[in-house]
């Protein structure tokens, strides 16, 4: 007797462990060459989509049940549930649904029969494209447990589903189903759990192929990583499904021998957190790209002030929110770091822009770019803010896209920068930052477009742009000369 209970210790020990072994037996690109191995994808006419759709609702609804039930009464509340339309027939692939449930039932709860179960499938669905596979693998899963709760909802006040029960190896649950429930609650929970997480990596695989047909990898880069890492994400999805499956027989059997699901769940969280990262990434990348293209010709300046998000603009002498339409805006970027010689050197343009206020269409604009706002931070802001002149300021500016596109193409890095748009949100300095316009010319350097910036260099301030040239580090001679 101590022996048979030291064995049956033994025995349960490592079907606690043997899912963790699953995890450490191959690397990723073991499992990326053994998935290309059993893969010849011939794009195979068939709606994945709408099966998924079906799959999601069978799987939802008996989580939801077991969920909302506390696993008591059969009670099932699923009004809160959306259910989504199935617009158009579809035509499933039932033998290849039976097929993937033969190959999956009946197993031993044992790490190598998983792992050989899983290259039993891939070997089977070899032609279908990698996420059809994986949703084949749950509709097959879907199928058996989908029946197992509607049979247990049913057999109490069905005779023909109680029948069906029976020979479906179900005598314990409908014999005795309170204790049935009590003894493996917990298992449940946990097997929903690991469902639920299946439903969402597959989700998530649909929402990166959606974005890889729709995208150039060029501009979105991380496209190509998370597109390569498919057919691993997939692999651990169908072991998964394949692991679930042999849990629900040993509950439907009232076995001990059980896996410890709990590393499965731990991997498929994991995979889960990277394929959502992938597709915030990839969110981030497109909108960045949509943002540059919109920056090329916006038509007007309120389009490109509303893109790159620099509002509320305020004007600085009244704290009451301003309207730039119409206007040419001298965006001034700088820390909160700034020299006061860069604020000397901008107030005669602001002294100038302030002589004529109506009829003048110019209006500056200070940006102060900082990586995360604090409360020290909002301080200095304000200590700064209150030693300029009275401009127009745009406020806790944090939008990161619109960040990125002023280091990236206008180039602003450690110091302060210039850039003029005209009313149509286009940049009039073809080298982008005007400030050595206005360091060298001041407000004769009106109105800062090309034209205007040869004719300078052409004329008595020669000498300052051919030095500027040569050196661009002569600003900073400039600005302090000026203050002497």
């Amino acid at each position: 007797m101590a022996s048979n209970k030291k064995q049956q210790d033994s025995t349960q020990h490592a079907n606690k462990g043997d899912l963790l072994s699953v995890l450490t037996a191959m690397s990723n690109d073991q499992i990326k060459k053994q998935m290309c191995e059993f893969h010849v994808h011939t794009d195979k006419n068939f709606d994945v989509r709408t099966l998924f759709v079906v799959v999601k609702d069978i799987l939802n609804r008996v989580t939801l049940v077991v969920d909302n039930d506390d696993l008591g009464a059969k009670q099932a509340c699923l009004e809160n549930l959306e259910e989504e339309a199935i617009k158009a027939c579809i035509s499933l692939p039932f033998c290849t649904l039976k097929q993937l449930s033969f190959k999956m039932a009946c197993k031993a709860p044992n790490e190598d029969i998983a792992r050989k179960t899983t290259t039993s499938i891939l070997k089977k669905l070899s032609s279908y494209s990698w996420n059809t596979k994986a949703v084949l693998t749950l509709g097959a899963f879907a199928l058996d447990y989908g029946e197992f709760w509607l049979l247990d909802q049913l057999h109490t006040s069905n005779q023909l589903a109680k029948s069906v029960g029976i020979l479906k190896g179900m005598t314990t649950i409908i014999k005795h189903p309170d204790p049935w429930i009590q003894i493996h609650k917990e298992v449940i929970v946990e097997l929903n759990n690991l469902i639920k997480g299946t439903l969402d990596v597959i989700d998530c695989i649909f929402k990166l192929e959606d974005l890889y047909a729709k995208n150039d990898t060029i501009h979105v880069p991380e496209l190509s990583t998370a597109i390569d890492n498919i057919p691993i994400d997939v692999y651990w999805a169908i072991i998964t499904i394949v692991a679930c499956t042999t849990q629900m027989r040993c509950l439907n059997n009232n076995e001990d021998k059980k896996h410890d699901l709990f590393p499965l769940i731990e991997k498929i969280n994991v995979t889960l957190d990277v394929l959502k990262r992938n597709i915030e990434v990839c969110d981030e990348q497109i909108r960045y790209v949509k943002l540059v293209n919109t920056m090329r010709n916006p038509e007007k300046i309120t389009k490109a002030f509303n893109e790159m998000r620099f509002n509320p603009l305020i004007n600085g002498s009244t704290n009451i929110e301003v309207d730039i339409e119409r206007k040419n805006i001298i965006l001034f970027f700088s820390d909160l770091d700034i020299s006061n010689e860069y604020v000397s050197n901008l107030e005669p343009i602001y002294k100038e822009i302030s002589k004529n206020k109506d009829q003048n269409k110019y209006e500056i604009v200070w940006i102060p770019i900082v990586d995360k706002w604090t409360d020290d931070m909002q301080k200095k802001f304000e200590t700064l803010r209150s030693k300029m002149p009275p401009w127009y300021i745009v406020q806790n500016f944090s939008f990161e896209l619109g960040t990125k596109y002023i280091k990236e193409k206008w180039q602003f890095k450690d110091k302060p920068i210039v850039v003029v748009m005209n009313s149509q949100g286009i940049v009039e300095h073809p080298n982008l930052n005007a400030l050595r316009m206005i360091t060298i010319s001041g407000p004769d350097a009106f109105p800062f477009t090309p034209e205007k910036e040869q004719e300078l260099s052409n004329g008595e301030d020669w000498s300052g742009y051919w030095m500027f040239n040569i050196c661009p580090e002569v600003s900073t001679w400039v600005m302090l000369f000026s203050q002497i």
